[in-house]
């Protein structure tokens, strides 16, 4: 379920990623997990040390890092 509503895109690496925001719950600096759907796939973001991280160890790191400083930078969170 899509409750943020917009699809946000960015490019790492001269990869294109799309991905939605699944939170059922607006976000704020308080945030510490963020639930994202990246090219249909689900995905869990924890906040550790300021840093963005996927919540699963086998996670691509520097995608997740990315995604989350995306998401950071527009939500001021």
């Amino acid at each position: 379920m899509n409750l943020m509503g917009q699809v946000l895109r960015m490019t790492h690496n001269g990869v294109d990623y799309s991905f939605v925001i699944l939170n059922k719950e607006p976000l704020s600096r308080e945030t510490r997990e963020i639930i994202v759907s990246v090219n249909g796939e689900t995905k869990t973001l924890v906040q550790r040390d300021r840093s963005w991280l996927p919540a699963e160890e086998a996670g691509d790191v520097e995608v997740a890092m990315a995604i989350g400083k995306t998401i950071a930078l527009r939500y001021r969170i």
